[in-house]
């Protein structure tokens, strides 16, 4: 898979991090659990975990939630976790203006992995969480709660105690797909998926992690939004990329494309990150009850690729 998207996850994750405002503190050595009839599996994910009937799933943010403060999300990336470690370490987390309270190396059941506790990047929460994964795979809970809910937090700890990861499951990859497309128009293939966040190639599986230089097309669901909410949500993820990323925008600009039903910005950029320089053809499709980021990047024959997806993004359709 191209870097980007993948860098893009990466953002999102350490989006769970701010500045901190008060010591939080927890005893994990390690997680060792088996797989019970208490059990429930995650959607879109090989994980189980015991959730109390009172957290219900909320589909448009892909977590289960009591309280609009007191919540978790599991997500799951095909990568390796020792690649991914480089970027969740306590020195890279830290490095972005980040502040953690907790950073623990221990291990969930056979797989290394990481518990951190963390300040949210809103006032008066608290974030916690695990990762942890092998060669093949990396998976993340990440729950919030205020900072003065303690009942809440233990909730949340005693949650993740209870978190297995059932490598054989078989997985449907659009079990939580929100779209579709029109087949003969979308000339792209289902690469991976991380969660809610869909990748494709132009030979799905058959492309190789270490061919840096394929087109990607990433589709991920938003909530719904207005149009003057997708042109604000287009600058931030910009002010992401440049802050979080410390990527350089060597040229931009934005242009309409007429769809089926609607009129889209299309926000056009080389950008140069990590010393290599990529193109990203970006929007957002505004359905009716939720959104839909739309994101094609490629490294070279910027022309072909561009035509190749505006061509796929046409070719998107919202479930009905």
């Amino acid at each position: 898979m191209n870097k980007l998207p993948l860098s893009l996850f990466l953002l999102i994750a350490l989006l769970c991090f701010s500045c901190a405002e008060e010591e939080q503190t927890a005893d994990f050595s390690a997680i060792n659990t088996t797989k019970t009839n208490e059990h429930t599996r995650i959607e879109g994910t090989k994980a189980f975990a015991v959730i109390p009937s009172a957290y219900v799933y909320k589909e448009a943010l892909a977590r289960y939630q009591k309280q609009e403060s007191l919540y978790f999300q599991v997500m799951e990336m095909p990568t390796s976790y020792e690649e991914a470690k480089v970027n969740l370490s306590k020195k890279a987390i830290e490095s972005t203006g980040a502040k953690l309270d907790l950073y623990k190396e221990f291990k969930v059941n056979a797989y290394d992995g990481i518990y951190f506790e963390g300040p949210s990047k809103y006032p008066g929460e608290t974030k916690l969480g695990i990762w942890f994964g092998d060669a093949t795979f990396v998976t993340s809970v990440v729950a919030v709660c205020k900072n003065t809910d303690v009942e809440g937090k233990q909730e949340l700890m005693k949650i993740l105690r209870t978190v297995f990861y059932d490598k054989g499951f078989e997985l449907d990859p659009f079990e939580l797909a929100s779209f579709t497309f029109k087949k003969d128009s979308f000339q792209f293939k289902y690469n991976a998926q991380i969660n809610t966040m869909f990748i494709f190639t132009p030979n799905g599986t058959e492309d190789s992690d270490a061919n840096k230089e394929i087109p990607v097309i990433t589709i991920a669901p938003l909530p719904f939004m207005p149009k003057k909410g997708a042109e604000n949500y287009t600058n931030e993820l910009i002010q992401r990329y440049e802050t979080q990323q410390r990527a350089t925008f060597l040229s931009e600009k934005m242009t309409e494309l007429e769809l089926v039903d609607q009129s889209v910005s299309i926000f056009e950029a080389e950008i140069e990150m990590a010393g290599q320089v990529s193109y990203l053809y970006q929007t957002v499709l505004l359905g009716k009850e939720s959104s839909l980021l739309f994101m094609g990047t490629c490294m070279k024959n910027k022309e072909e690729n561009r035509l190749a997806f505006e061509r796929a993004l046409q070719a998107v359709r919202f479930k009905e």
